[in-house]
């Protein structure tokens, strides 16, 4: 059977895997067959996936799969899917750890795939502990290409008990480290490294609550160079994905709110931000851009109709807009539907002296917050008038735009 394809020895074996009375024999059987190198790199790689899929973890197929670490001539393979073989009893984690240790001495190079494999073993709260502090380290060695592998296992390995946001906490800390050292990468990377947060907020909510509350400068322990420091092209891009994921929009437009009045938020950013709505990766910036919009309301608001500060947000708005209608064709439709929302945003306000609701939300933490409201009829016509005002100046860039 070992010099026959591997096609057809696993078609035989496979049924066996599943057996309670034989998975262990047929597993041997695969094991050994990768022990005399009779196959290629995708047939290492097709045999172990079948023991993943197909077989229950067992403590001496977890011992004869770490061994062929020292075996095989590419590790990688081997480690990449080591995970899903192991059981999650204490013994089999710590044998396999320890394994990796040795490897590690040997081949710094196979850091980033065992931190990937660590990430998805069942640690315990020690082992956890100090692979965190090793995916910590390894931000500031790795290749670029390989952010996103060490973001995942920080991400991962960092979640902490409790609702602490101080510097201490380690998930607080592998977000800024990641922040810090994810400045200026390349877009593809940074794709990648969104993409990785997104999983991770998706099970561990609290990771964005950390990543939220730190962009607003209220982490505890945080050093002042890092309260209001200019958010980069990564804060910008996770920021706006929030402010469209309906579990954290309220928390992620307070939190803009608070990045634009401290101007560690500007036009620039969200100019970037526009430009690169138009890639199909980046599509979702597109919506998140427009829900800017009530932020940039809320901020206006808070500066006080007609001021100097307003007139530059809403300055802002306008060219936005402009920017997104003319270089995100998918976003003109939802675009014109906005402008015209505001419109009747602002007719009603006057019928119905609705101004100091168009500006109040609830945060996660119980408390509201309003902008610009006034209950005398006179500070309610007012608001009404300059919702109106900005509605047209918005109106006249696109409409421009439509007639280009």
């Amino acid at each position: 059977m070992l010099e026959e394809p591997v096609d057809d020895v696993l078609e035989i074996l496979i049924p066996h895997l599943s057996s309670a009375d034989r998975r262990l024999q047929a597993a041997f059987l695969l094991l050994e067959r990768i022990r005399t190198c009779v196959d290629d790199d995708n047939g290492l790689k097709t045999i172990l996936r079948a023991l993943a899929l197909h077989t229950e973890p067992h403590p001496a197929v977890t011992e004869q799969v770490v061994q062929l670490l020292h075996v095989v001539d590419a590790p990688e393979i081997v480690i990449d899917v080591l995970a899903q073989i192991v059981g999650p009893t204490a013994p089999e984690v710590e044998f396999v750890v320890s394994q990796y240790k040795q490897v590690l001495d040997g081949n710094r190079s196979l850091l980033v795939p065992i931190l990937g494999s660590l990430a998805d073993l069942v640690l315990t709260k020690d082992l956890r502990s100090e692979t965190f502090t090793l995916a910590h380290a390894a931000v500031s060695v790795v290749d670029e290409e390989d952010l996103p592998s060490i973001a995942r296992a920080l991400l991962r390995v960092g979640r902490t008990e409790g609702n602490r946001t101080n510097i201490d906490n380690q998930s607080v800390r592998g977000i800024l480290r990641l922040r810090e050292s994810c400045v200026d990468i390349d877009p593809s990377t940074e794709f990648l490294v969104v993409q990785v947060f997104h999983q991770s907020w998706m099970t561990d909510p609290k990771i964005a609550h950390h990543f939220l509350t730190m962009l607003r400068g209220s982490i505890a322990g945080m050093k002042e160079s890092q309260i209001g420091s200019t958010l980069s092209s990564l804060d910008v891009s996770l920021l706006l994905l929030l402010m469209i994921n309906p579990s954290y929009r309220t928390d992620a437009q307070w939190c803009a709110t608070v990045c634009l009045s401290n101007k560690s938020l500007g036009y620039s950013q969200l100019e970037e931000a526009v430009h690169r709505s138009k890639e199909p990766e980046w599509r979702q910036l597109g919506p998140a851009i427009l829900e800017m919009l009530q932020v940039y309301l809320r901020v206006v608001a808070e500066a006080g109709w007609g001021t100097d500060g307003s007139r530059v947000y809403v300055n802002w708005i306008r060219r936005l807009l402009s920017s997104l209608y003319r270089v995100n064709r998918e976003m003109r439709t939802p675009i014109i539907h906005t402008l015209i929302a505001l419109v009747e945003r602002s007719v009603r306000s006057q019928q119905v002296g609705g101004g100091s609701a168009l500006f109040s939300q609830q945060s996660s933490e119980g408390h509201r917050r309003s902008y610009g409201g006034n209950e005398t009829s006179g500070g309610r016509d007012k608001v009404s008038g300059y919702l109106l005002l900005l509605a047209v100046a918005c109106c006249c860039p696109v409409v421009i735009c439509m007639a280009l």
